[in-house]
Formats: structure tokens, sequence, C-alpha cells
């Protein structure tokens, strides 16, 4: 393994570590990686389940009406 291999896998596993939930995306053109993207999801309290039909908006804030 080269050096550059050994940092690529550094950066991976950091991604990996600094994150609870969420994912990590490597872009790879022409048989080399040329990004990695992490994206972290924030986990909050559980809510209570919609209604159906979407009627149940949780606690956000009610829209003016010329924007719903």
């Amino acid at each position: 393994m080269n050096k550059d291999e050994e940092q690529l896998l550094l950066e991976v596993v950091s991604a990996i570590k600094s994150i609870n939930y969420g994912y990590i995306q490597i872009t790879i053109h022409d048989g080399n990686v040329v990004q990695i993207d992490k994206t972290e999801k924030i986990r909050l309290d559980k809510q209570k389940p919609r209604k159906k039909g979407g009627e149940d908006r949780g606690n956000l804030p009610d829209l003016p009406d010329n924007r719903r």
C-alpha cells in the first residue's frame, strides 16, 4: 500500500468515526477516488406519528396563508 492509498483509508475511517447517523459517499472517476462526502443525520426525540393525509405537522410553525 502506498502513501496515497494509506491517506485515503485514513480519511475514510476518520469520516466514519466522526458521525453517529448518516452516510459516507465516495466518488470515483477513472478508477480514482476524487471526493469523499459526509452527510450526518441528527436524530431528534421521538415525535408522535403523523395523521393520515399529512394533517399533523408536529411542532412546525404555521405558514402565512399565501405560502401554503
